[in-house]
C-alpha cells in the first residue's frame, strides 16, 4: 500500500476553502465559515480515505492456461469487496499483460464486479499468483492510493518459435562417422531390406507373391529400418546480452523450441539443457508441451559456460546423434564454444552451433565484432561443425535455412 498522492482536486479543494475563510473573515460571515469548513473536511477526508477504500478488496483473474508471446489474450477479472458498504471506482494496469489498462465501477458490498479485457503476452515465464496494481481516488478524487493485489494466476507463456520447412540437423547420416549408417538394420522404414518366411501376425500386404509361388512357401519382404538420431539441444544461460524483453538468451530459446519443434514433427527424440547456478537442468524425451513448458521456465541467471555444460552433459550424448549448441557471440562464449564442439564431438556426435549475434543487442566490450563473429565461425567450421548466425535483419527461419559457411 502507498501512501495516498493528493492530486489537483485536493489543490483545488485546497485553495477554495481558503479563499472562503478569507472571504468569511472580512465579511465577518458565520455561514461562510461553515462552508470553508465543510471543504477542507472533504479535502481531508478525500485524502484519508482512498487507502482504507482499498483494504477488504481481492482480485481474481481468469486466464487461458497457456499462450505464446505475442498472443492476444482475453482477461476476466474479478474484483470483489468484502466490506460491509460499496466501494469504487478502481482502476489499474495488468503487469502481466504489457501493463495493459483497466477500469472498474463501483463494487457493491459482499459482492464481485466482473470485467474482461485484452492484452498481449510479451514476455515469456511462468506466471504464479501474478499482482495487479490497483488505484482508487473515492470518495472524493481528491488523492490516488494504489496497492499491488495478488491475483491467483496460473499461466504458462510459451517461447515464440518458427515452423521450420528443413534443417539438415536431421539428415540420414547424422554423425561425422557415416560408418554408422553404413549397415542397415531391419524395421518398419521403406526402403526394401529382403525376404524371409511367413509368421503369425504378418500384414497380407507385404507378402511377395512371385516368391511364394515360385518357392512353395509364404514369403513376405522385410523393410530397412531408419534409425531416429537423437538430438540434443544445449543452451548457453551463463550470460546475456540486451534489456528485457528483448536479449540474446530470448532469441536462444525461441531458436531452440523452433528446433526442437521441426525434430519431434520429424518423429526424433529431442533432450534439453541449460545451465543453471543450482545445477543442470535437463529435459529428456518431451512432448511438444512440455518441451515449451519447459523453455518457458528457463533463465540466464548465470552458471558454467557452455563448455562446462556440455562436459556435464557428454555422457547423455549418445552415438549416432545430434547435438546443438546455442550461444551468444560475446567474448567470453567464444573461448567455450569450440572446446564444447570438441567435448561433443569425442562423442561422435554431430555438432551445430546457433550463435545469436550480440552485436544487434547491444554495443559493448563483451560482444565480438563482425570481424571477430567471422573468425569465429571459420574456427568452427575448421573443426567440422555446423554454424548458423542468427542476426536481428533476418527471420529466424532465414536464418536457419542454411549454414553461414555453405
Amino acid at each position: 500500500m502507498t501512501f495516498p498522492r493528493p492530486g489537483r482536486r485536493a489543490a483545488s479543494l485546497t485553495g477554495g476553502s481558503l479563499l472562503l475563510f478569507l472571504a468569511a473573515a472580512n465579511a465577518q460571515a458565520g455561514w461562510v465559515y461553515v462552508i470553508a469548513s465543510a471543504l477542507l473536511g472533504i479535502t481531508i477526508a478525500g485524502i484519508i480515505a482512498p487507502p482504507f477504500v482499498l483494504r477488504r478488496v481481492s482480485v481474481s483473474r481468469e486466464l487461458p492456461p497457456a499462450v505464446t508471446v505475442g498472443d492476444t489474450v482475453q482477461v476476466r477479472l474479478g474484483i470483489t469487496n468484502t466490506g460491509l458498504i460499496s466501494k469504487g471506482p478502481f482502476w489499474g494496469k495488468d503487469s502481466l499483460l504489457g501493463d495493459t489498462p483497466f477500469v472498474v465501477d463501483r463494487v457493491p458490498a459482499k459482492r464481485t464486479s466482473t470485467i474482461e479485457y485484452e492484452g498481449v503476452a510479451n514476455r515469456r515465464g511462468v506466471y504464479r499468483d501474478a499482482s495487479i496494481r490497483l488505484e482508487t481516488g473515492a470518495p472524493f478524487g481528491a488523492a490516488t492510493a494504489r496497492r499491488l493485489v495478488k491475483a491467483k494466476t496460473n499461466l504458462i507463456v510459451h517461447p515464440s518459435w518458427s515452423p521450420l520447412s528443413s534443417l539438415p540437423v536431421l539428415e540420414a547420416a547424422s554423425t561425422p562417422n557415416e560408418a554408422f549408417h553404413e549397415r542397415p538394420k531391419r524395421g518398419a522404414g521403406m526402403e526394401f531390406f529382403g525376404l524371409r518366411e511367413y509368421r503369425p501376425g504378418d500384414s497380407l500386404r507385404h507378402v511377395h507373391w512371385r516368391s511364394t509361388a515360385r518357392g512353395g512357401r509364404i514369403l513376405v519382404r522385410e523393410f530397412e529400418e531408419h534409425p531416429a538420431s537423437r538430438l540434443t539441444v544445449i543452451i548457453d544461460a551463463a550470460q546475456k546480452v540486451g534489456a528485457e524483453p528483448k536479449t540474446t538468451f530470448e532469441t536462444a530459446v525461441s531458436a531452440a523450441a523452433s528446433i526442437v519443434m521441426y525434430a519431434l514433427d520429424s518423429g526424433h527424440p529431442v533432450q534439453l539443457s541449460c545451465a543453471h547456478p543450482l545445477g543442470t537442468r535437463r529435459l529428456v524425451e518431451p512432448g511438444k508441451v512440455d518441451a515449451l513448458d519447459w523453455l518457458a521456465e528457463q533463465e540466464a541467471v548465470g552458471g558454467p559456460n557452455i563448455a562446462d555444460t556440455t562436459r556435464g552433459e557428454m555422457f547423455e550424448i549418445t552415438r549416432r546423434s545430434t547435438t546443438v549448441l546455442i550461444s551468444p557471440t560475446t567474448v567470453e562464449a567464444a573461448r567455450a564454444i569450440p572446446e564444447a564442439v570438441a567435448i561433443a564431438q569425442e562423442r561422435s556426435s554431430r555438432v551445430l552451433v546457433v550463435l545469436i549475434s550480440a552485436r544487434d543487442f547491444a554495443k559493448d566490450g563483451r560482444v565480438l565484432n563482425a570481424a571477430d563473429e567471422s573468425r569465429l565461425v571459420e574456427e568452427l567450421a575448421g573443426s567440422r561443425a555446423v554454424a548458423y548466425l542468427v542476426t536481428g535483419d533476418r527471420s529466424l527461419v532465414d536464418c536457419l535455412k542454411e549454414p553461414v559457411y555453405a
